[in-house]
Formats: structure tokens, sequence, C-alpha cells
């Protein structure tokens, strides 16, 4: 004769499957979020290489234009204003006729440029011409670089093209892959400091690899 399961046996079974379950939505869910965050940074990281070659049929090549200099305060502190302002200009005149962007918002201090699937970002006028995109939109947490947040950077002097792009012809690029020689060296920076994990991804095919430090 054929034995059934007691309801007690029944309810332990449905017990552990519904622990396991609740194990497995924190993994499930952080591995959607970075498959979702590969697709944006790569799809992003390509749409900027288009823009800028597209913008250099009209404007000609982009090692050729310019920018303003850093702004600083009289106590020697950038100035966020007017370093927006710049970034803003800059952006108008070279790309945003070239970079399908929904609607711009001004956020604490920068203006965020938001993209149909929600992502964002803004530019920072520094030594080279900073971009940070944030794969979930600027106002969406955590708002941390390696995590959500992600550097390039658009570089017109030569030298510093050289220093931090690793090619003076490449006037766009991650951030640093001149510093970072090997996906050995990426690694270690980006665990330093997490604006260096966009060449760390790139040298990885925009893939949230295992030993991804964030």
């Amino acid at each position: 004769m054929k034995k059934g399961f007691t309801l007690a046996e029944l309810l332990i079974a449905l017990a552990i499957v519904g622990a396991i379950a609740v194990m497995s939505v924190p993994t499930l869910v952080s591995s959607y979020r970075q498959h979702v965050a590969s697709v944006r940074l790569k799809k992003f990281y390509l749409n900027m290489k288009t823009a800028i070659q597209m913008s250099e049929i009209k404007n000609g090549r982009a090692v050729n234009w310019s920018k303003e200099a850093t702004v600083y305060d009289d106590k020697g502190k950038q100035n966020n204003e007017e370093n927006n302002r710049i970034g803003d200009t800059f952006f108008d005149t070279y790309l945003a006729p070239y970079l399908r962007y929904k609607y711009k918002k001004y956020e604490k201090g920068n203006t965020a440029y938001y993209f149909n699937d929600g992502s964002s970002f803004y530019l920072w006028n520094g030594g080279c011409l900073d971009i940070i995109y944030d794969t979930n939109g600027a106002v969406d947490r955590p708002n941390q670089e390696g995590k959500d947040r992600f550097r390039f950077t658009i570089c017109l002097d030569d030298n510093k093209r050289k220093e931090w792009h690793g090619n003076s012809n490449a006037v766009f690029s991650t951030y640093g892959p001149g510093k970072a020689e090997s996906r050995a060296k990426a690694l270690s920076l980006c665990k330093q400091q997490p604006a260096y994990c966009s060449t760390l991804l790139l040298y990885d095919g925009w893939v949230f690899k295992k030993d991804y430090p964030y």
C-alpha cells in the first residue's frame, strides 16, 4: 500500500522551500541589476563614441575641440556652478545633437541628462571632462561609484590623453586605462578607487565577473 506525506511533512517541506527562496532572492536581484547595468554601460559607451564620431563631421577632429579651464573660487576650491556651466556648454556645442536623451534636470549642483531607459549622466569640468554615468538614474540609490555610477572622460589635452587614456588619439575613454596596462592592474585600481571600475569592466566586456569588488 502506498503511503503519502503527512500534513506535517508537507508543511516542513514547504517551509524549507520557502526559506531557500527567501535566501535566493537577494542574489537574484543583485544578478539582475548587474545584468541591466552591464547592458546599459555597453550601450552608453558605444553611443558616446558614435556621437563623437558624428560630431567630428561638423566640428572637426575631436582632438582639436576646446573647453574652458577649471574654475576655482577664492579659497582654491572648484566652483561647482561655473564648472557645471562649462560642462553643459561643451555638451551643447559638441554632443547634444548626436546623443539622444529624453530630458535634462538640474540636481544637486549638476545638470543630469536622462535617457529613455531611466539612466542618466552629468559632466564635470576638471583637467579632463569627467562624465559620470548612472545606470539607474541620478536620484535613485545607492549613487555610488562602482555600484551604479561609472566614470568616463573626455580629454582634450594631448598629455592628459596619453596619461589617462594611454593613447594620444583617444579623446573619449573609460577612467584611466592609461594607468591600467592590464586587467590585474585595473582590478587593483578599482578596489582602491571606484572611478577606475569602468576600465575594469571594459577589460571584461562590460560583464560583472565574480571578482568584481562592489
